[in-house]
């Protein structure tokens, strides 16, 4: 059995994702002035949190179209509706259970029980493809987000250097994994497709970014949206970095550090950081009420599912 593999480790591993973003959180939390803090809170516009929650679930809306179109452009034919029913359970248990991968099964589950079993293979890879997109369509944008961040000049360059180095230095498991990526993207091998997915997931990220821009807005008014985009593609990198569970910690630090180059103060940002926060919360809780009352028979599919690949 690989170390990695074992139950000790899993579960310590598992503890540290959890505890040590948290306790770095608790330290920072500390610093700040808690009267200011809670001010800010009081005093924050509840119609800039209605408009925030609106645009941001606009933006998973345009999220889970992307998804129908990956499917329809291999002609899987699901509705809009079951489409986004799935995506907004994939919202919900992804931000409610410790790792992605129960938002990831719930589209796999769901979608294999929908359409007919002869292309399980083509329905697993659009799952995939999904997520590739939404990563890409973030990658294209990160060297102007790092621009940003003029004092990360150094780090800048040694990324791009590490980018263009031979296929042949990077490590066989990594390059098989690669390999396996590009593989399951093979139906889409159209520019027309490739074009309209960045097109449609840049326009998520476009209704995802003024949603954060109306929450920042009222604690520092000369904020600009682009900055606001910048600092959402800088976090969503350091939110994937298997350091924590769900970004836990981890998106609080980035944003108070980020927007503290702003000249925002640490209770300014802090307030900006938790308000992200809660509509994440609220509209994953959108998706868990919908899955109450036309989830539960997919749900208890999911858990065997689950239990299953433990097992394995």
């Amino acid at each position: 059995m690989n170390f990695f593999d074992k139950p000790i480790v899993k579960k310590t591993i598992f503890f540290l994702r959890l505890t040590v973003p948290i306790v770095l959180v608790g330290v920072l939390f500390a610093q700040i002035d808690y009267q200011t803090f809670f001010g800010h809170l009081r005093t924050y516009p509840i119609g800039s949190l209605l408009l925030a929650v609106l645009l941001i679930f606009f933006a998973n809306i345009i999220f889970g179209f992307r998804w129908w179109y990956i499917l329809k452009s291999v002609n899987i034919n699901l509705t809009l509706y079951q489409v986004f029913r799935l995506t907004f359970f994939s919202l919900f248990l992804s931000n409610f259970l410790p790792s992605s991968v129960g938002g990831d099964l719930v589209k796999l589950v769901g979608i294999i029980d929908l359409v007919d079993k002869e292309k399980n293979d083509i329905k697993i890879s659009s799952v995939i493809v999904d997520r590739l997109f939404s990563m890409l369509s973030k990658v294209l944008l990160l060297p102007f987000a790092l621009s940003f961040l003029g004092t990360l000049k150094i780090q800048v360059e040694g990324i791009a250097t590490q980018l263009f180095f031979p296929f042949t230095l990077i490590p066989q498991g990594i390059r098989d994994k690669i390999s396996s990526y590009l593989n399951a993207i093979k139906p889409w091998y159209s520019w027309r497709i490739f074009i309209n997915i960045l097109l449609i997931s840049w326009l998520s990220l476009t209704f995802t970014t003024a949603g954060y821009w109306v929450i920042a807005q009222p604690l520092n008014p000369s904020v600009s949206p682009i900055n606001i985009l910048y600092i959402a593609i800088i976090t969503y990198f350091a939110i994937i970095l298997p350091i924590s569970i769900n970004g836990i910690g981890v998106q609080e630090m980035s944003y108070v550090y980020l927007l503290g180059l702003l000249q925002f103060t640490q209770e300014q940002a802090w307030t900006v950081a938790l308000i992200i926060r809660l509509t994440t919360i609220i509209i994953s809780l959108m998706g868990g009420l919908w899955m109450v009352f036309d989830g539960r028979e997919l749900f208890s599919s999911l858990m065997r599912n689950k239990l299953s690949i433990k097992r394995e």
